[in-house]
């Protein structure tokens, strides 16, 4: 398996394919937990383990390969009230291969994730698209993360028992039908349980829709996973940028002055600015990781 970018493939090209429709149906919450497992995705102690849900009459496709299945490309699509909300993926079948499927990450039109496994997995995108009961000023989802980077700020860093509580209250936003911006909790919960391959297209999308949403100003904990999604592909440039950005916007940010030293450590192959910034908070909790 591995993160690759390739040919852009034309929306217009690919609604040409047929899609056969004994494809759609429900993915379950047991589907969803199940493929978490597979893949090993992160689960740590202070995450809760309840299970991710459904989001009523939202129908993915299944996606399970089937070697009866025609050699032509297969579109992948999320459907609601019998409309497609967007293409988000496509089967493909190479003789080297075999079948494989290719994913749109963040919404952009580019399949840039290849697999050749069996996943059910969902672009939070898609979410984005969908209809669904949202607010007008995300002042309580922007509450939830200014308490998860305050955490992230402190010299001791995050409240164990503080995190946990957060965790638990994006997870029941989830689940409950009635919230409002479930699309935006399920996407930080996402990102939280996903693992390096799958964290960059989540949280780019999640960050440009919050940044849309919030009158076009970044929220800094999507800045914050943005930088650690970018070094988690090694693109370390990309991350100091971003993280010159959170400075910008928080000029007290104890962690994008950490990061930013890391960041041109590691690009310059020094290690002066990480040295300079212990020297100045000694006691920064990231020091210890």
């Amino acid at each position: 398996m591995k993160n690759e970018k390739v040919k852009k493939i034309g929306i217009a090209a690919l609604m040409l394919v047929v899609v056969e429709a004994a494809l759609f149906s429900q993915i379950t919450v047991d589907d969803v937990l199940d493929t978490y497992k597979k893949w090993g995705l992160y689960t740590g102690e202070d995450v809760p383990t309840e299970k991710i849900p459904n989001f009523d009459d939202i129908e993915f496709n299944k996606q399970i390969f089937d070697i009866e299945r025609p050699k032509p490309p297969i579109m992948v699509s999320a459907m609601q009230n019998d409309e497609p909300i967007a293409f988000y993926s496509v089967i493909l079948y190479s003789e080297e291969k075999g079948y494989y499927k290719m994913y749109d990450m963040d919404g952009d039109e580019i399949f840039d994730y290849q697999t050749t496994e069996d996943m059910n997995y969902s672009p939070n995108w898609v979410l984005f698209k969908a209809d669904m009961k949202r607010s007008k000023d995300m002042k309580e989802f922007l509450g939830v993360c200014s308490e998860l980077y305050a955490g992230f700020n402190n010299i001791k860093g995050p409240d164990k028992k503080k995190y946990a509580e957060l965790i638990k209250k994006i997870t029941n936003k989830v689940k409950d039908k009635k919230a409002e911006d479930r699309d935006l909790y399920y996407s930080l919960l996402t990102y939280l349980l996903s693992n390096n391959n799958y964290r960059l297209g989540i949280i780019g999308s999640t960050y440009t829709n919050t940044k849309e949403r919030n009158n076009n100003k970044p929220v800094e904990l999507c800045l914050l996973y943005l930088g650690e999604a970018y070094i988690s592909q090694g693109l370390y440039k990309f991350a100091l940028n971003n993280f010159k950005d959170l400075k910008t916007i928080d000029n007290d940010s104890i962690i994008a002055d950490f990061y930013i030293a890391e960041m041109e450590d590691v690009i310059n192959k020094t290690n002066k600015n990480r040295q300079a910034f212990k020297s100045k908070n000694p006691d920064f909790w990231a020091l210890k990781k």
